[in-house]
């Protein structure tokens, strides 16, 4: 008996890139795990050792154009109705049990889904986002912003099942009456990880700092650690050279002396530098306002910290506190003041144990609820049942 197959079609740099790829590399992994047979389309071709890499059997139906961003455009908005025709046309489409759409534009959601629907095959589109993040030019200005609006509420609905990544996406669209699974970001657990220390404790921030971040917050928090005689270094990478924010807090480093004596800057280090370096961190910021965008979306980079072994520093902005506990396996901010903040983890930077007691639980909590194997195993009882 042959195995059932999947369809991954996302518009992202698959496999390696933004936490879209990483979301989309670790269904994919789960769904092999689960004894599926994985395919997976692109609106872009990937490269060719990314292909030799990861094994899968990939295509893309992105066609190469010119023109520039003009001509790029029009290519996203053809693509998808030349797929949904062949869709319609080549049967190879109707061997799929189901089809996983990551993408939230209408002209791509509702020619696909149709599509697919036409010939029995169900489809499952992930939302990780709201609408509210749209970060396009030209904002409410642009064909883009509705092109993505219509997708949001109008197209992506229609699907017969929408992987939501928080509850506040998944009471959404259940309001609407959309059917909906809850699916937050997965990572591998499959090892508990062996840190690196070298004496001095190691903060890592990953961004660009924009404010939805709370830089100010972040260090202050570092600042008030060295003031009261921690020895840590901090580490912070990303693009951020190249925010229009960054500007402002890289002086303020620059104009406190413990913090430029004990900053690393980093910028964008290729993965596997990345990868190295998280194996010597002890606690990674990832601090959240309360806001829509926020609470509708879920940190990527908090799963893949705890799965280094990296002891999160991060805000109580749902949906992190209905799976870490301040004090258990994370250490919550805002619900304490900086001073307290700091007082806590003065604390913990003085006892190795109990920083090796939190991150255990953040690695135990994350196992249990952020483990791609799990996760996807749930989505197959689902769709089965």
């Amino acid at each position: 008996m042959s195995p059932p197959k999947i369809l991954f079609i996302a518009s992202v740099p698959y496999p390696t890139g933004w936490a879209a790829s990483a979301r989309i590399r670790n269904l994919v992994a789960g769904f092999e795990a689960s004894h599926w047979h994985v395919d997976i389309c692109l609106f872009g071709r990937p490269a060719a050792e990314a292909i030799e890499s990861y094994g899968n059997n990939i295509s893309w139906c992105f066609p190469d154009v010119r023109g520039g961003r003009l001509g790029r455009q029009y290519a996203y908005y053809v693509a998808p109705r030349r797929l949904a025709y062949q869709v319609q046309t080549k049967s190879v489409y109707q061997t799929y049990d189901c089809v996983y759409l990551y993408a939230r534009a209408y002209s791509v959601v509702a020619p696909l889904i149709a599509a697919f629907q036409g010939i029995g095959v169900r489809v499952i589109v992930d939302v990780n986002e709201a609408h509210s993040h749209f970060s396009g030019l030209g904002g409410a200005l642009s064909p883009n912003f509705w092109n993505s609006y219509f997708g949001y509420r109008h197209a992506i609905p229609r699907a017969d099942l929408i992987a939501c990544i928080s509850e506040e996406l998944s009471d959404f669209y259940r309001d609407i009456g959309a059917n909906t699974f809850l699916l937050p970001s997965v990572e591998f657990y499959d090892q508990r990880p062996e840190k690196n220390r070298l004496g001095r404790t190691k903060f890592l921030y990953s961004g660009s700092f924009y404010e939805r971040d709370y830089p100010d917050l972040m260090l202050s928090i570092v600042e008030g650690l060295l003031q009261r005689g921690v020895p840590l270094d901090f580490v912070i990478t990303g693009p951020y050279e190249s925010s229009p924010n960054a500007e402002k807090y890289l002086k303020r480093i620059e104009s406190s002396d413990c913090l430029r004596e004990n900053t690393r800057l980093l910028g964008r280090v290729p993965e596997s530098e990345y990868l190295e370096i998280k194996r010597t961190i002890d606690f990674g910021f990832i601090l959240r306002r309360n806001h829509h965008a926020e609470r509708a979306s879920f940190p990527t980079r908090l799963v893949e910290f705890i799965r280094e072994g990296i002891i999160p520093v991060t805000t109580s902005v749902p949906d992190v506190p209905n799976y870490l506990s301040h004090g258990l396996d994370s250490v919550f901010t805002e619900s304490q003041g900086i001073d307290a903040t700091v007082e806590y983890l003065v604390k913990v930077c003085e006892n190795s144990d109990e920083m090796n007691r939190l991150r255990d639980n953040a690695f135990d909590a994350g196992k249990l609820h952020f483990c791609a194997k799990k996760n996807v195993a749930r989505l197959i009882d689902y769709l089965d049942g």
